[in-house]
């Protein structure tokens, strides 16, 4: 289980059939009231930030209201994009605006030489999602599809412990 899971319930994490692709799942947090949810959330990505300073947020056209807040993003596909989600954006307002699910957080230790194409649609299979999270230079992807109730998080092998 790797070291990211340390400061969350073990009763939400659940393995799939590939070592290297969790899910959180997030409806059980939903007994919680919705502030203390919001929390455990943003603690979550706010840990993963703090061990991988470079983030991209993944969002498709489905999130306009979002982009059109965020700006311009730095790479474009089709309708994915790709924003820099920097310390500002890393907060209870952004998490907030997200709750309804439909994006993804690339994780990296430093910006990457160049940034790619972001994926046109985010596999939920995990070996294609790893696919992806290679594909990219990430070493922790998060995604949510369009009801947030689950996340599901592919690492690297080295992140294993």
């Amino acid at each position: 289980m790797p070291f990211l899971f340390e400061k969350i319930p073990r009763r939400i994490v659940r393995s799939t059939v590939h070592p290297h692709v969790f899910r959180l799942e997030i409806h059980p947090l939903s007994t919680l009231d919705y502030q203390g949810a919001l929390a455990s959330w943003l603690n979550f990505i706010q840990d993963v930030k703090r061990q991988f300073s470079f983030v991209l947020l993944w969002l498709n056209d489905l999130n306009k209201d979002v982009m059109a807040e965020l700006g311009e993003s730095v790479s474009v596909n089709e309708d994915a994009h790709f924003f820099v989600m920097d310390q500002e954006h890393a907060s209870r307002y952004w998490l907030e605006k997200l709750d309804e699910g439909g994006w993804a957080m690339f994780f990296y230790v430093k910006p990457p030489a160049k940034i790619s194409l972001p994926p046109e649609s985010l596999p939920t299979e995990p070996e294609a999602l790893l696919a992806v999270l290679n594909a990219a230079g990430a070493k922790v992807i998060i995604t949510s599809w369009y009801d947030n109730n689950e996340w599901i998080i592919a690492c690297t092998d080295d992140l294993i412990v």
